[in-house]
């Protein structure tokens, strides 16, 4: 994310329902595509102990997350997994760089 999308993002506000609904304001067209993506992922108390999913899946965020990071391609998700969409996958990185904005993760360092 630029520094100029970070400005544009005012805030990010996080509504209960039946499902976490993550809305970006302020944003522009790319702020706005990201927002529909977040769409894409739910997060329901009753579906896998509340964990981030795909919607109207059981598969977690982390889980896509987790191939990618391990050197899976799109391709590789979406041929293990064929009820996904190239936007669900999209959707998985868009949740984690909105996720990797809110907290910070401790890296050991390694000598």
């Amino acid at each position: 994310m630029t520094p100029e999308q970070r400005r544009a993002i005012c805030r990010i506000r996080m509504e209960r329902a039946d499902e976490t609904l993550f809305v970006i304001e302020r944003g522009n067209n790319s702020l706005n595509e990201t927002n529909d993506l977040l769409k894409r992922i739910s997060v329901d108390p009753q579906i896998c102990h509340g964990q981030p999913c795909i919607k109207g899946s059981r598969i977690m965020v982390w889980l896509i997350l987790q191939y990618l990071a391990n050197g899976d391609s799109a391709e590789d998700i979406l041929t293990a997994y064929p009820s996904l969409t190239r936007e669900d996958v999209q959707a998985c990185l868009a949740y984690a760089a909105i996720a990797a904005q809110e907290r910070v993760v401790s890296i050991e360092a390694i000598s």
